[in-house]
């Protein structure tokens, strides 16, 4: 579906130039930044992730603004997907150099939690890293 869908836009080159001047690198930057921080509200708002949730977390409101700001992983997946099929040129370097320009920094945050987790918990903090899984000695 979503393959037809790219087809039909690519074969309209009028409405394609119409879109590509409404939707500007600069507007999917804000958007992006947008569902960035719907992400962030909804994590906040799961109430599972708290030793003592607030009376708040159960409410109407908060539910619904939590399943609301589901919508910031199709929103950014949408809008990236939208930059790099407008994109200059796309190949194989452009793709692995955004992939590793993202992953590096995930994989330094991972490294340095796991680090200060093993060294201030000792072998209990080791366990917590592993899940107590097939990594671990017990």
């Amino acid at each position: 579906m979503a393959v037809f869908v790219i087809l039909l836009i690519r074969s309209m080159d009028n409405v394609q130039t119409k879109i590509t001047t409404l939707v500007t690198k600069d507007k999917t930057l804000i958007i992006k930044g947008f569902a960035i921080l719907f992400m962030v509200a909804h994590h906040i708002l799961i109430k599972e992730f708290y030793i003592k949730p607030s009376g708040f977390l159960s409410s109407f409101v908060a539910i619904r603004m939590q399943i609301a700001m589901k919508m910031c992983v199709g929103l950014f997946t949408f809008f990236v997907g939208y930059g790099a099929f407008y994109a200059a040129k796309i190949d194989f370097k452009y793709i692995w150099q955004h992939a590793w320009r993202l992953l590096k920094q995930y994989w330094i945050v991972l490294l340095l939690t796991v680090l200060i987790v093993l060294v201030s918990s000792g072998e209990s903090g080791w366990k917590s890293v592993t899940g107590g899984g097939y990594l671990s000695d017990s």
